[in-house]
């Protein structure tokens, strides 16, 4: 079968002929990265030049173009004639055309009206960059199967949600980040299958639980960390199988709730001693170096039911995937974050249901695609954005078939010329504080500036500055001495100076479990819930039970100083 694309591929057959595993420099961050002799076998396949980033770098990369972190905003609509302002994750003085969610999945505009001639003698990231902010964005990245959430990102059938990234099957979730198929839970990330949290991070299978992390199947609890098919348990860890646990001590069940009864759990003042007591609790705790589970031929953290995975992280029901985080259904991918129901997936981001995507991000339903975003349900494209149902398109300008084959070639050889062919897109066409990058490798606006990663601040609010503010210390200590009219006031958070409203839903919630009502901003209690999830990136550390090396997804330099290797773990933990 003849090459479509004979000028690249002799090009490219020049740089991957004879390649050999070998060390190399990262030209941004200038550390030293191997290339093995398994990534060859992926560039060869794939008809890829090897990268110039080192795996961490390249994540980076890729995360900055995945706009999942709130807070959300308010913005004039840019379709022309509309005056309403819209939802959105990006700033009011960001340049991208924003257009409300309604209009942008209507056909009353034309993606191909952006498309030009691309000349390939011109920097390519150049000049897609430009078509990436002239392309109309949704206002929000959101499922239209979704009720009654306005303020929801990503996910698929959401009901009732309220300031959450990808909810998936839930219902009345707020402040929220990846829950699934879970339902009335307030401050939770990664949770699935479960009901009735508040702050609550990596809980699976869990009912009535609150301020705990990687839980299962427990209920009815406070405080706890790492426990399993635990019930009416407070302040504990590494449980397995118990109940009427009091800071990891049996107890009688009478006695037990006696003493949580004396502990006055609903009073705010109360609650934040406790939870300082449970962060000294969880950093002693033993820890399981790395969590994997029917992973065969397979290296990384949180791998479930997968086989020759590398250097993958929150992997579920894949194979043969390299460089990865957030893979779920994929198989025959490298560096690739937050992709679903895939394959054969190079260098992308935000990827569904898709075949042969590289270089690429927000794509879903498409195959053939190459440095584009924001398509759906379109085949053979190239540096276009926001294409719907299109074929054979270069800079959203259609061509037949032939005449596409042939700018491709002329385009993707020009390229690899000058370097650029292989590379993803540069960090700095998202607003960066809003991108995943910003969770995984947090930047400050000054480093964002001397790095040239693009920010663009937000004017404030206008509903905020109108209605009457409350400090801290005008807050009640219960939920019991809340009255209703909190709802028409915001409250200061004494960490960002900023105010921030309470919503009836979330006040219902309170109620319902007896909490106060918190006086932290969402957007750090956010934070504060991406910083319990551990990393996607591994380090060597001397196990603490047997002292022999092991690889774990917990930094050296973190507090948690407990860390067990799998064999330990399993044998003394289970």
């Amino acid at each position: 079968m003849s090459s479509k694309t004979p000028q690249f591929d002799k090009g490219l057959d020049e740089i991957l002929r004879g390649l050999k595993p070998h060390k190399r420099i990262c030209k941004i961050c200038g550390g030293e990265f191997e290339i093995f002799p398994e990534d060859i076998k992926f560039y060869q396949r794939f008809r890829v030049s090897p990268p110039t980033l080192c795996p961490l770098c390249r994540m980076q990369r890729r995360m900055a173009i995945a706009l999942r972190i709130p807070p959300f905003y308010r913005r004039r609509c840019s379709v022309s004639g509309h005056s309403e302002s819209v939802i959105t994750l990006f700033p009011s003085t960001a340049p991208h055309s924003v257009y409300d969610n309604a209009y942008r999945r209507s056909d009353n505009w034309n993606e191909l009206d952006y498309g030009r001639e691309y000349d390939p003698a011109t920097n390519f990231f150049e000049e897609l960059k430009k078509l990436f902010f002239e392309v109309p964005h949704q206002a929000l990245f959101n499922d239209p199967k979704n009720v009654r959430s306005d303020y929801a990102i990503g996910g698929t059938e959401g009901k009732d949600c309220y300031y959450v990234s990808v909810p998936i099957r839930c219902e009345n979730i707020l402040y929220g980040y990846l829950p699934m198929d879970s339902r009335d839970s307030v401050d939770v990330a990664n949770i699935e299958t479960s009901e009735l949290l508040y702050e609550c991070v990596n809980a699976r299978g869990s009912y009535d639980c609150n301020f705990s992390a990687n839980i299962e199947n427990c209920r009815d609890s406070w405080f706890l960390y790492n426990c399993k098919n635990c019930s009416h348990c407070f302040m504990s860890s590494n449980l397995r199988n118990k109940s009427y646990v009091f800071c990891n001590r049996q107890l009688p069940k009478d006695e037990y709730e006696k003493k949580l009864k004396g502990l006055e759990l609903e009073k705010r003042s109360i609650l934040e001693g406790l939870r300082n007591e449970f962060e000294e609790l969880r950093k002693k705790a033993i820890h399981r170096a790395v969590d994997t589970r029917n992973a065969v031929g397979s290296f990384g953290d949180r791998i479930y039911d997968c086989k020759s995975c590398f250097y993958a992280f929150e992997a579920h029901n894949s194979e043969n995937v390299r460089y990865t985080a957030s893979a779920i259904n994929v198989k025959d991918a490298m560096d690739i974050f937050g992709v679903d129901g895939s394959s054969i997936s190079y260098e992308s981001a935000s990827t569904g249901y898709s075949s042969n995507i590289f270089f690429s991000g927000n794509i879903r339903g498409c195959s053939y695609v190459e440095y584009s975003f924001y398509c759906r349900d379109s085949h053979y494209c190239f540096g276009s954005v926001g294409l719907r149902n299109k074929k054979f398109c270069i800079f959203n300008k259609q061509y037949d078939e032939e005449t596409y084959w042939k700018k491709v070639d002329a385009i993707k050889t020009a390229m690899l010329k000058r370097g650029e062919y292989g590379e993803f897109v540069p960090t700095g066409w998202m607003p960066y504080q809003n991108t995943l990058a910003q969770v995984e490798f947090p930047l400050t606006h000054e480093e964002a500036k001397r790095k040239g990663i693009e920010w663009w601040e937000h004017e404030d609010d206008e509903i905020l500055r109108k209605i009457q503010v409350l400090d801290v210390s005008e807050i009640p200590d219960t939920i019991e001495e809340t009255s209703e009219d909190i709802l028409e006031k915001a409250i200061v958070c004494p960490i960002t100076k900023k105010p921030f409203r309470v919503v009836k839903t979330e006040l219902d919630f309170y109620r319902r479990k007896n909490l106060p009502i918190p006086v932290i901003h969402p957007d750090v209690r956010m934070r504060a819930r991406f910083d319990a999830i551990n990393r996607f990136r591994l380090w060597r550390r001397r196990c603490r039970k047997c002292r022999k090396d092991t690889f774990t997804s917990y930094a050296s330099d973190r507090p948690e100083k407990n860390i067990w290797c799998e064999s330990c773990y399993l044998k003394e933990i289970g």
